[in-house]
């Protein structure tokens, strides 16, 4: 398993070599070993995004009832995903991998990273902030939606994994070996 999401207190998704869906606060679940994926995201209760390997991205407007498939533009692997809204998400991946939507994910467009780390980690707290985080302790942060990227210290080579913001000035990253930043 790789990747939880909650959109309240009874209903969560769960992604990984199968899709674990529950709707009664985990007390059960349904499982799909035909739905994959390394990470889930919910912008609010039915619109959901998985994504994973080979630039794979599912998308549901049913609360995980229905995915249909999206193909990104790279077909690399995706490790991490991020909505601010029902139409406006990012996802990052392989080989510094960046890509957006702002339509729901008709279209997919990469935007340039500055770098061919493999990023894990993604946060937009909305739809201009956002930041990013992979390997070798690679953080890049933008406040155009991505058009620009700029890289920043993390004071650190270990892989970062993952990083949340509440709001464009508070957040957090972790990584290996229980790194906190």
């Amino acid at each position: 398993l790789s990747g939880v999401y909650l959109t309240d207190e009874n209903n969560a998704i769960v992604t990984g070599n199968e899709l674990l869906l529950t709707t009664d606060g985990g007390n059960s679940w349904s499982t799909s070993d035909t739905v994959k994926g390394n990470a889930v995201c919910f912008s609010d209760k039915n619109n959901g995004t998985i994504v994973g390997t080979e630039g794979v991205i599912l998308r549901t407007t049913d609360a995980g009832s229905h995915w249909f498939s999206q193909r990104s533009a790279p077909w690399r692997d995706l490790y991490a995903v991020d909505f601010v809204d029902s139409l406006t998400g990012t996802a990052v991946g392989d080989k510094g991998t960046i890509i957006r939507t702002t339509d729901g994910g008709t279209n997919w467009l990469l935007q340039y990273s500055w770098t061919q780390e493999k990023l894990h980690g993604v946060s937009f707290p909305d739809a201009d902030h956002g930041t990013v985080v992979g390997e070798d302790g690679f953080i890049s942060h933008t406040t155009d939606g991505g058009d620009n990227w700029h890289r920043q210290t993390s004071w650190t080579d270990s892989p970062l994994f993952g990083v949340a913001f509440v709001d464009t000035n508070n957040g957090v990253a972790v990584g290996h070996r229980s790194l906190l930043l």
